[in-house]
């Protein structure tokens, strides 16, 4: 068996006892403090921009079109917000993810491109209150957020902050 096989059924495995047995606490634990045992992770995060689901992603949100702003909710270092960015130049753009070392990778990216119609917040989706409801046009949960919220109102904070949304999930994608 090839270290490229291994390594992926060990991520299935941290995955499954993650979210099936260890529950959402200690993922949102491991997630938020993710940059001390994989040092680098959020700048290599950005060089992912170019995998295929990433266009289809950003062919999904641009179903909308046109769109005056979208959240992307689980943005790690932005790398769905790299691709809406050339593909909506126009549209203002607002991040959020639990992990504050990737929300300043993204920042520094954004920044280094004089982006100024974007905004990254480092926070818990269900406590963010500097987002008011039916604020921006789509959200997009592409991230699998919901493992850290089982509940309804996990959900319903952020589906509260938009007029129309997309979420992403491994069978595919729905819009409400």
């Amino acid at each position: 068996m090839s270290l490229r096989r291994v390594k992926a059924l060990g991520r299935r495995l941290q995955e499954w006892l993650e979210r099936g047995i260890l529950g959402t606490r200690l993922q949102e634990w491991i997630w938020r403090s993710r940059h001390l045992y994989r040092h680098g992770w959020a700048q290599g995060y950005l060089g992912t921009i170019s995998h295929p689901h990433r266009n289809q992603i950003v062919e999904a949100v641009s179903l909308f079109s046109p769109l005056d702003s979208v959240l992307e909710v689980g943005c790690a270092s932005g790398a769905n917000l790299v691709n809406l960015r050339e593909r909506l130049p126009g549209t203002r753009l607002i991040g959020i993810d639990i992990n504050r070392q990737a929300i300043d990778t993204a920042k520094r990216h954004f920044a280094a491109r004089r982006d100024k119609k974007i905004r990254l917040l480092a926070s818990r989706v269900d406590l963010q209150t500097d987002i008011p409801n039916a604020s921006v046009d789509v959200v997009a949960e592409l991230a699998r957020v919901n493992r850290f919220s089982r509940s309804s109102a996990g959900v319903g904070c952020w589906v509260g902050f938009a007029h129309m949304g997309f979420s992403a999930n491994r069978r595919g994608g729905y819009c409400y």
